[in-house]
């Protein structure tokens, strides 16, 4: 099929030559029949129809002569090549209006974010016919998208205005759609808030909107199965996140971009690490690798490269990630936000651990640690403190891990947390001054506190 995609070529040069709006046209529906089903089998229908018919239209006996196969296909594109050039027509006629409702979305969206937050629902109840249509709700919606994960709140705040101007516009199917996206995105919002049972009632209000729609856009599709996959995972539904996650990753190498695709897998490598499958993950993450160039996505291909470092460390194969990660380091200090930094300072004290260089280790590890206490990130911190506890364990460092435990509890209580995480640090401490920590009781703290981060309610066993 790739014959028949959309390039960026052909899309500079819709907007110079009508012909050659005509003939984008004829692309994209070509393309459609082979994505669409429905479609596909109505297309097919037509065609049958039209070879029925065929005896009727004059073009028939040119048809025969010519020597081309008198197929229902054949007759049916004779037949609608006229009622395409009428539309690609129309379509054409269409260009400019879209182009000034999207300007026009554009400024609404930026009278709607210099007013205060509070104000902003009411504004557009109070004005209706100002903010109505599916345009600046789709601006909202990129907009919110934006905003994750780094300010989830503003992202859940953007993607509840999007459902308020879809509330005030007209009833279409359109609108429908655009609706179950814009839940879809509250719903990706609450779940990074780790409100994760109200994120499910907003799928579920999503998934109920598109199963009355007759056809959806496979990206809208398969938009809500990789936020709904990661909501899975963040659930530790593992079976159900994969099945979703592994539908979007097809969709996506249908009729997706390349970085659609690779973000996608990367969510994939990261559940089959997180599922104990670190060959899996290791495998996804080199695959995102070989169809990504730096030049075109760096950070993309930074992702990856820390994803597959991990996978590597978790294999044992700490000289082989220490490769991995050489290559991409001038990029994470170039272009990597302080995250990204952290995150590589992070990992690279991991393999430093695993190669028995336990002074590197430590720097490493410190220095990471601190780095996520300035960010106001305790579940990281603590998450390298104790990476830096089984260090001191394994050179029988008891005093450092006494201390180590109370620097914990130190960090965690001075920001905000929840009751259970509390509990289980208090415990970890406890145990370290009766100096009974071992590296089973650091690798199920550690466990715990990556579900606590996603799922705040979920409640702190000991002995699990």
């Amino acid at each position: 099929m790739h014959h028949i995609h959309i390039t960026r070529e052909l899309l500079a040069a819709e907007g110079e030559d009508e012909r050659a709006a005509y003939n984008l046209f004829h692309r994209v529906m070509a393309h459609l029949f082979q994505v669409c089903p429905i479609c596909r089998a109505e297309a097919r229908a037509y065609g049958k129809e039209a070879l029925e018919q065929a005896e009727a239209h004059e073009w028939y006996e040119s048809l025969r002569q010519s020597g081309e196969p008198i197929s229902g296909e054949a007759a049916g594109r004779r037949r609608y090549e006229a009622v395409f050039a009428r539309v690609a027509e129309a379509t054409s006629r269409m260009v400019p209006k879209v182009a000034a409702q999207r300007r026009q979305a554009r400024r609404k969206l930026a009278e709607l974010l210099a007013l205060p937050a509070a104000r902003r629902s009411a504004a557009i109840a109070g004005a209706p016919l100002e903010y109505r249509g599916p345009a600046l709700a789709v601006q909202l919606l990129e907009t919110s998208l934006g905003r994750m994960p780094g300010k989830p709140e503003e992202a859940l705040a953007l993607a509840q205005l999007a459902k308020v101007v879809l509330s005030h516009s007209a009833l279409a199917s359109l609108v429908t759609e655009l609706y179950a996206r814009a839940s879809a995105h509250v719903a990706n919002a609450l779940r990074a808030l780790g409100r994760l049972p109200e994120a499910s009632v907003q799928f579920e209000d999503a998934r109920f909107l598109l199963r009355h729609q007759p056809a959806i856009d496979p990206l809208t599709a398969a938009e809500l199965d990789t936020m709904e996959g990661t909501l899975r995972r963040d659930q530790r539904r593992f079976d159900d996140a994969r099945v979703l996650l592994e539908r979007a990753a097809l969709t996506y190498q249908r009729v997706g971009t390349p970085r659609d695709t690779a973000i996608v897998q990367l969510k994939l490598g990261a559940l089959y690490f997180e599922c104990g499958s670190p060959t899996e993950a290791a495998h996804l993450a080199s695959r995102v690798l070989s169809a990504l160039t730096f030049d075109d996505e760096a950070l993309l291909c930074l992702y990856a490269r820390h994803n597959l470092a991990c996978a590597l460390c978790e294999l044992g194969q700490h000289g082989e990630a220490r490769e991995v990660l050489a290559e991409s380091r001038s990029l994470a200090l170039d272009r990597g936000d302080a995250l990204s930094q952290l995150r590589l300072q992070w990992i690279e004290g991991k393999i430093a651990r695993g190669l028995g260089e336990s002074q590197e280790a430590e720097t490493l590890f410190l220095l990471a640690r601190h780095g996520f206490e300035q960010q106001g990130l305790a579940c990281d911190a603590a998450l390298v403190s104790l990476d830096l506890a089984a260090l001191y364990l394994e050179h029988r460092r008891t005093a450092d891990v006494k201390a180590l435990a109370a620097e914990m509890v130190a960090i965690f209580e001075g920001q905000e947390i929840h009751r259970e995480a509390a509990t289980a640090l208090h415990l970890f401490r406890d145990a370290a001054e009766l100096e009974q920590v071992t590296l089973g009781l650091v690798q199920n703290l550690a466990t715990y506190l990556v579900r606590a981060s996603r799922d705040p309610a979920f409640a702190y066993q000991a002995g699990s």
